[in-house]
């Protein structure tokens, strides 16, 4: 929160950390259980640019993942 000119306002928190490489690799296991908890998405860093992010999954999309992630639905026959 934060009050300018007697006006309260919200301000959106930051939902990005930035770490680099060789941390993620140290503490991956535990950043993965993090990322899952807090929905806090995490930017790699490789010297100093951004070459991967971890994301949360939100449950929606997970349940639109079972299945057979290559299937058209559609039955086939191969000669």
């Amino acid at each position: 929160m934060v009050i300018d000119h007697f006006f309260l306002y919200s301000v959106p928190m930051s939902t990005t950390q930035t770490m680099q490489a060789s941390t993620f690799k140290a503490q991956c296991l535990a950043l993965l259980d993090e990322v899952e908890n807090t929905h806090v998405s995490i930017v790699i860093t490789k010297y100093g640019k951004p070459v991967a992010r971890l994301v949360p999954i939100d449950d929606q999309r997970l349940t639109d993942l079972e299945g057979d992630l290559f299937s058209t639905g559609e039955a086939w026959d191969v000669d």
